[in-house]
C-alpha cells in the first residue's frame, strides 16, 4: 500500500565476517527497527551461495521471527556477493524493491558488478552497507555505481 516498501536484507555470513557477525546482526536489526510494520521484509543470508532465511512478509506479523532468525545466523564459507545479490533478486521475484546488502565487501569477483547491474536494470535499488575494519569501501562503491539510486555506504 502507500508508504510501504518491499525490502530484502542480504546478509554476508561468509567466514571472513566471523568476528563481524555481531556488527552485521546489529546493523540488520537496526534496519528492521527503523522500518514500519507495513513494510514487507525478507532476509537472504549468503556465503558462496544464497540461503532464503525468510520470504518477504509484512513486518507487523513477522518482526519478532525475523529478529530471531537474524540473531541465529552463523558464519562460515567463502564470500560470493554476486550470489547474495542474485538470491535477493530471486526473492523479490517480479516485484521491484530495495536490497540492503550488509557485507565487508571482501570479494573481487567481476560477477559482482554484473549482478548489481542486473538488479539496476530491473529497477531494484541496492544500498550497500559496509561492515568491519577490512571493509572494502572502494569495492562497495564500485558495486553501487553499477546501478541507479545509489547511496553512499554508511
Amino acid at each position: 500500500g502507500p508508504g510501504s516498501s518491499r525490502l530484502v536484507l542480504a546478509i554476508d555470513i561468509s567466514g571472513s565476517t566471523a568476528e563481524g557477525m555481531r556488527v552485521q546482526k546489529a546493523i540488520a536489526l537496526d534496519v528492521l527497527a527503523q522500518l514500519g510494520d507495513e513494510n514487507e521484509v525478507g532476509v537472504v543470508a549468503f556465503n558462496y551461495q544464497p540461503y532464503a532465511v525468510a520470504e518477504p512478509r509484512p513486518l507487523g506479523e513477522s518482526r519478532a521471527g525475523l529478529e530471531d532468525a537474524i540473531r541465529r545466523l552463523q558464519s562460515g564459507g567463502a564470500t560470493d556477493i554476486a550470489s547474495g545479490l542474485r538470491g535477493a533478486e530471486e526473492m523479490l521475484g517480479e516485484e521491484r524493491g530495495t536490497v540492503i546488502l550488509i557485507s565487508d565487501g571482501g570479494d573481487d569477483s567481476t560477477a559482482v558488478p554484473a549482478a548489481a547491474n542486473s538488479l539496476g536494470r530491473r529497477g531494484i535499488r541496492v544500498i550497500a552497507v559496509g561492515v568491519g575494519e577490512r571493509t572494502s569501501e572502494r569495492r562497495l562503491r564500485e558495486i553501487a555505481r553499477e546501478h541507479w539510486g545509489y547511496e553512499e555506504p554508511v
